[in-house]
Protein backbone atom coordinates (compact mmCIF):
# COMPACT_ATOMS: atom_id res chain seq x y z
CA UNK A 1 0.00 0.00 0.00
CA UNK A 2 1.01 3.64 -0.34
CA UNK A 3 2.09 5.99 2.44
CA UNK A 4 -0.24 6.52 5.36
CA UNK A 5 -2.70 9.31 4.67
CA UNK A 6 -3.71 11.76 7.39
CA UNK A 7 -6.39 14.35 6.85
CA UNK A 8 -5.36 17.75 8.17
CA UNK A 9 -8.59 18.24 10.08
CA UNK A 10 -7.75 15.08 12.03
CA UNK A 11 -4.09 15.91 12.61
CA UNK A 12 -3.06 17.92 15.58
CA UNK A 13 -0.06 19.34 13.87
CA UNK A 14 -4.25 17.54 -23.96
CA UNK A 15 -8.05 19.55 -24.29
CA UNK A 16 -6.41 17.29 -26.92
CA UNK A 17 -3.34 16.30 -24.95
CA UNK A 18 5.62 17.18 -16.67
CA UNK A 19 11.56 17.32 -14.85
CA UNK A 20 9.51 18.51 -17.70
CA UNK A 21 8.16 15.25 -19.06
CA UNK A 22 6.77 14.27 -15.69
CA UNK A 23 4.72 17.43 -15.87
CA UNK A 24 2.46 15.80 -18.48
CA UNK A 25 -0.91 15.52 -16.68
CA UNK A 26 -0.59 12.67 -17.44
CA UNK A 27 -3.02 15.15 -18.59
CA UNK A 28 -5.66 15.76 -16.00
CA UNK A 29 -6.87 19.27 -16.63
CA UNK A 30 -8.38 20.35 -19.92
CA UNK A 31 -8.36 23.78 -21.45
CA UNK A 32 -8.13 26.89 -19.31
CA UNK A 33 -11.20 29.11 -19.29
CA UNK A 34 -11.90 32.38 -17.54
CA UNK A 35 -14.52 32.30 -14.80
CA UNK A 36 -15.63 34.76 -12.14
CA UNK A 37 -13.34 34.49 -9.14
CA UNK A 38 -14.40 32.46 -6.14
CA UNK A 39 -13.13 33.27 -2.68
CA UNK A 40 -10.33 31.01 -1.53
CA UNK A 41 -10.23 29.89 2.10
CA UNK A 42 -7.15 30.59 4.22
CA UNK A 43 -4.47 27.93 3.89
CA UNK A 44 -4.82 26.81 7.51
CA UNK A 45 -8.45 25.88 6.87
CA UNK A 46 -7.86 23.91 3.69
CA UNK A 47 -8.14 20.11 3.72
CA UNK A 48 -5.25 18.03 2.54
CA UNK A 49 -3.40 14.74 2.56
CA UNK A 50 -0.01 14.11 4.15
CA UNK A 51 2.56 11.60 2.97
CA UNK A 52 6.06 11.05 4.34
CA UNK A 53 7.45 14.07 2.49
CA UNK A 54 4.50 15.87 0.97
CA UNK A 55 1.32 17.78 1.69
CA UNK A 56 -1.36 17.64 -0.99
CA UNK A 57 -3.76 20.55 -0.61
CA UNK A 58 -6.06 22.69 -2.75
CA UNK A 59 -4.40 25.58 -4.51
CA UNK A 60 -4.67 29.01 -2.89
CA UNK A 61 -4.46 32.44 -4.49
CA UNK A 62 -0.97 32.86 -3.02
CA UNK A 63 0.18 29.97 -5.26
CA UNK A 64 -0.55 31.92 -8.45
CA UNK A 65 3.06 33.10 -9.04
CA UNK A 66 4.30 29.50 -8.82
CA UNK A 67 1.58 28.30 -11.17
CA UNK A 68 2.52 31.04 -13.63
CA UNK A 69 6.23 30.19 -13.37
CA UNK A 70 5.47 26.53 -14.14
CA UNK A 71 2.79 26.76 -16.82
CA UNK A 72 4.61 29.58 -18.55
CA UNK A 73 7.43 27.16 -19.45
CA UNK A 74 7.45 25.44 -22.83
CA UNK A 75 9.31 22.41 -21.41
CA UNK A 76 6.33 21.77 -19.14
CA UNK A 77 3.33 22.59 -21.31
CA UNK A 78 4.65 20.66 -24.32
CA UNK A 79 3.31 17.52 -22.65
CA UNK A 80 -0.08 18.96 -21.74
CA UNK A 81 -1.85 19.16 -25.11
CA UNK A 82 -1.87 18.36 -28.79
CA UNK A 83 -1.19 21.00 -29.90
CA UNK A 84 0.28 22.26 -26.63
CA UNK A 85 -1.56 25.10 -24.91
CA UNK A 86 -0.10 28.58 -25.07
CA UNK A 87 2.25 29.45 -22.21
CA UNK A 88 0.43 31.05 -19.29
CA UNK A 89 0.71 34.79 -19.70
CA UNK A 90 0.10 36.55 -16.37
CA UNK A 91 -1.06 36.29 -12.77
CA UNK A 92 -4.69 36.87 -13.70
CA UNK A 93 -4.59 33.77 -15.84
CA UNK A 94 -2.97 31.81 -13.01
CA UNK A 95 -5.70 32.95 -10.60
CA UNK A 96 -8.35 31.91 -13.10
CA UNK A 97 -6.68 28.48 -13.41
CA UNK A 98 -6.93 28.06 -9.63
CA UNK A 99 -10.55 29.23 -9.53
CA UNK A 100 -11.68 26.89 -12.30
CA UNK A 101 -10.26 23.87 -10.50
CA UNK A 102 -11.98 24.80 -7.25
CA UNK A 103 -15.27 25.15 -9.11
CA UNK A 104 -14.83 21.77 -10.76
CA UNK A 105 -14.28 20.06 -7.42
CA UNK A 106 -17.31 21.81 -5.96
CA UNK A 107 -19.37 20.19 -8.73
CA UNK A 108 -17.73 16.72 -8.56
CA UNK A 109 -15.92 15.36 -5.48
CA UNK A 110 -13.63 13.22 -7.65
CA UNK A 111 -12.57 16.04 -10.01
CA UNK A 112 -9.71 17.21 -7.79
CA UNK A 113 -6.51 19.18 -8.26
CA UNK A 114 -3.91 19.36 -5.50
CA UNK A 115 -0.76 21.38 -5.04
CA UNK A 116 2.19 19.10 -4.26
CA UNK A 117 3.89 20.85 -1.33
CA UNK A 118 7.26 19.67 0.02
CA UNK A 119 6.69 19.64 3.77
CA UNK A 120 10.28 20.41 4.76
CA UNK A 121 10.52 23.54 2.61
CA UNK A 122 6.97 24.65 1.80
CA UNK A 123 7.84 24.70 -1.90
CA UNK A 124 4.99 23.90 -4.29
CA UNK A 125 6.71 21.26 -6.40
CA UNK A 126 3.86 20.78 -8.86
CA UNK A 127 0.36 19.50 -9.34
CA UNK A 128 -1.40 16.15 -9.08
CA UNK A 129 -4.98 15.73 -10.19
CA UNK A 130 -7.82 13.47 -11.03
CA UNK A 131 -9.95 14.86 -13.83
CA UNK A 132 -13.05 13.95 -15.74
CA UNK A 133 -12.16 12.46 -19.13
CA UNK A 134 -14.53 13.50 -21.91
CA UNK A 135 -14.80 11.30 -24.98
CA UNK A 136 -13.16 12.80 -28.06
CA UNK A 137 -15.87 11.68 -30.47
CA UNK A 138 -18.91 12.83 -28.51
CA UNK A 139 -17.58 15.19 -25.86
CA UNK A 140 -19.49 13.18 -23.27
CA UNK A 141 -18.30 12.27 -19.80
CA UNK A 142 -18.79 8.51 -19.36
CA UNK A 143 -17.76 8.26 -15.71
CA UNK A 144 -14.04 7.91 -16.54
CA UNK A 145 -11.38 9.78 -14.57
CA UNK A 146 -7.73 10.29 -15.44
CA UNK A 147 -4.90 10.81 -12.98
CA UNK A 148 -2.25 13.29 -14.00
CA UNK A 149 0.67 15.36 -12.72
CA UNK A 150 3.23 17.94 -13.60
CA UNK A 151 6.26 19.33 -11.78
CA UNK A 152 8.20 22.55 -11.88
CA UNK A 153 11.60 21.67 -13.37
CA UNK A 154 13.36 22.66 -10.14
CA UNK A 155 11.44 19.94 -8.28
CA UNK A 156 11.86 17.06 -10.70
CA UNK A 157 13.88 13.94 -10.03
CA UNK A 158 12.90 13.41 -6.37
CA UNK A 159 9.99 11.00 -6.79
CA UNK A 160 7.40 13.61 -5.85
CA UNK A 161 5.06 12.80 -8.73
CA UNK A 162 4.94 9.11 -7.80
CA UNK A 163 4.42 9.80 -4.09
CA UNK A 164 1.69 12.35 -4.75
CA UNK A 165 -0.16 10.28 -7.33
CA UNK A 166 -0.12 7.23 -5.07
CA UNK A 167 -1.64 9.24 -2.22
CA UNK A 168 -4.34 10.73 -4.40
CA UNK A 169 -5.29 7.35 -5.88
CA UNK A 170 -5.42 5.88 -2.36
CA UNK A 171 -7.76 8.68 -1.34
CA UNK A 172 -10.24 8.47 -4.21
CA UNK A 173 -10.48 4.68 -3.95
CA UNK A 174 -11.08 4.97 -0.21
CA UNK A 175 -13.90 7.38 -1.02
CA UNK A 176 -15.54 4.93 -3.42
CA UNK A 177 -14.28 5.56 -6.95
CA UNK A 178 -14.34 2.37 -9.03
CA UNK A 179 -11.39 2.87 -11.41
CA UNK A 180 -8.68 5.30 -12.50
CA UNK A 181 -7.20 5.78 -15.96
CA UNK A 182 -3.85 7.28 -16.93
CA UNK A 183 -2.66 8.34 -20.37
CA UNK A 184 0.38 10.04 -21.84
CA UNK A 185 2.23 10.69 -25.06
CA UNK A 186 3.90 7.58 -26.42
CA UNK A 187 7.34 9.21 -26.08
CA UNK A 188 6.80 10.61 -22.58
CA UNK A 189 9.19 8.16 -20.93
CA UNK A 190 9.38 10.00 -17.60
CA UNK A 191 5.64 9.85 -17.01
CA UNK A 192 5.59 6.22 -18.15
CA UNK A 193 8.17 5.46 -15.44
CA UNK A 194 5.90 7.12 -12.87
CA UNK A 195 2.96 5.00 -13.99
CA UNK A 196 5.12 1.87 -13.77
CA UNK A 197 6.37 2.75 -10.29
CA UNK A 198 2.75 3.18 -9.27
CA UNK A 199 2.02 -0.32 -10.54
CA UNK A 200 -0.71 0.79 -12.94
CA UNK A 201 -1.63 -2.03 -15.34
CA UNK A 202 -0.46 -1.12 -18.87
CA UNK A 203 -3.07 -1.58 -21.59
CA UNK A 204 -0.69 -0.81 -24.42
CA UNK A 205 -0.29 1.92 -27.00
CA UNK A 206 -3.77 2.55 -28.31
CA UNK A 207 -5.97 5.10 -29.97
CA UNK A 208 -6.75 7.50 -27.18
CA UNK A 209 -10.51 7.75 -26.54
CA UNK A 210 -10.18 11.24 -25.02
CA UNK A 211 -7.34 12.90 -26.94
CA UNK A 212 -6.19 12.84 -30.56
CA UNK A 213 -3.73 10.19 -31.64
CA UNK A 214 -2.16 7.21 -29.88
CA UNK A 215 -1.29 7.21 -26.21
CA UNK A 216 0.22 4.91 -23.62
CA UNK A 217 -2.86 3.93 -21.63
CA UNK A 218 -3.13 2.53 -18.12
CA UNK A 219 -6.15 1.54 -16.04
CA UNK A 220 -6.49 0.30 -12.48
CA UNK A 221 -9.62 -0.73 -10.60
CA UNK A 222 -10.22 -0.21 -6.91
CA UNK A 223 -9.91 -3.95 -6.21
CA UNK A 224 -6.62 -4.22 -8.14
CA UNK A 225 -5.19 -1.24 -6.28
CA UNK A 226 -6.19 -2.47 -2.83
CA UNK A 227 -4.55 -5.89 -3.27
CA UNK A 228 -1.36 -4.77 -5.00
Amino acid sequence: MGPELVRLDQDPRRHHRSPAQQARGCRGGGARRRHPRCRLPPRDRQPGLRTERLLLRPYAAADAPRVLDTLGRSEVIRWLGNPPPAPMADLDEALDWIDVRRQREAADQFDVTRAIVVRDTGVVAGKVSLARAHRLDTGLFMGEYEVGWWLHPDSAGHGYATEAARALIDDVFERGLAEVWCGMYVDNDASAHVAERLGLPFLGVQQDPWYEGDSRLYRVTRDEWLVR
